[in-house]
């Protein structure tokens, strides 16, 4: 890289990179010339990629029989830090008859190592830690200038990270801690199956320039599930959206989640999550879910008819507005 570049240091860059340009065309517009570049790189290492090299990185750009479309294929692999290692693919085409230009791409990512992103992205914080990324997107944007590509850049796709590491254990602590203090909960909770280890994070997303949706994220451990319909993130810095915590047997006995069903008949605790990307804060009702437990409790328990169970509960219920909340559960 270095014999490539004057002055490039062998810490600024390593590895080789070989090419074959093939032109024919008048030189005054290369839009409608006939064109094919072809360029593959070996062992490259940069400083964003600190630990290991790709292998191999194959670009391809061509322009068929004069028309004005240009084809971009780019094939990398043996990203990441770890074994096996990731890849990563695109294939696009830009519309040179527009101006400015139209493009559109495919992506795939497979087993990519999800801190890469802070080095690539050249975060100042471990926004990104932990987890393998497969995913695939399709984006367009408009122009071929960085800039104009970066501002008008959108697209979907989906994604699954496996061994995700997020803080995912210590609010369904602190939900686990509140559920001990109500008495109905009481033996009820196994918080020696409140792993924090997270299977997998998946979901689809939409993206812009200056904003990204996840819709339908899971991100599911052995002991409990996060589910978030939307997720918004806007100018990649703020975090917020509403979902649920749903604990599973591993974690609650079937008679406690019984008590934490809501009216769909799911024990899913309602959260909503906010703030900086960088630390996100995740809160959920405690009242409302007092409200539930003390609901669920007087229809598990009581041997009247349906009727005289929920009026039981109104009565309940305005006391629990106006009065002691402590001492209702108590109670």
């Amino acid at each position: 890289m270095e014999k490539l570049v004057p002055g490039l240091s062998s810490k600024t860059s390593q590895g080789s990179l070989n090419g074959r340009l093939a032109y024919e065309g008048g030189i005054e517009d290369w839009r409608t010339a006939d064109f094919n570049i072809e360029i593959k790189a070996q062992n490259l290492q940069t400083p964003r990629l600190q630990k290991r090299p790709i292998s191999m990185a194959d670009i391809s750009v061509k322009n068929f029989s004069g028309k004005p479309n240009l084809s971009i294929l780019i094939n990398a692999h043996n990203l990441g830090d770890s074994s096996p290692s990731g890849s990563f693919s695109s294939m696009g085409s830009c519309d040179l008859s527009k101006t400015p230009s139209f493009c559109e791409h495919s992506l795939r990512i497979s087993e990519l190592d999800t801190e890469i992103f802070n080095r690539i992205l050249n975060l100042e914080k471990n926004t990104i830690t932990g987890g393998k990324l497969t995913a695939s997107a399709k984006l367009s944007h408009l122009g071929l200038r960085p800039k104009s590509l970066i501002s008008t850049i959108q697209g979907s796709g989906d994604f699954k990270i496996l061994n995700p590491q997020f803080s995912g254990a210590a609010i369904s602590k602190t939900i686990v801690d509140r559920l001990s203090s109500f008495p109905q909960m009481k033996g009820q909770l196994k918080k020696q199956g409140l792993s924090g280890v997270l299977r997998e994070a998946k979901g689809r997303l939409t993206f812009t320039s200056s904003a990204l949706s996840i819709l339908d994220a899971k991100v599911k451990s052995p002991s409990f599930e996060f589910s978030f319909p939307t997720l918004q993130i806007n100018n990649f810095r703020e975090l917020n959206g509403t979902g649920g915590w749903t604990p599973t047997p591993q974690l609650i006995t079937q008679h406690g989640l019984n008590l934490l069903m809501n009216k769909k008949g799911r024990a899913t605790i309602p959260l909503t999550i906010e703030g900086s990307l960088y630390s996100p804060k995740t809160s959920f009702n405690e009242e409302e879910l007092v409200l539930r437990i003390l609901e669920r409790a007087i229809k598990i328990k009581s041997k009247v008819n349906k009727e005289s169970a929920s009026r039981a509960f109104k009565k309940l219920q305005n006391r629990f507005i106006s009065g002691d909340k402590r001492a209702l559960l108590q109670n």
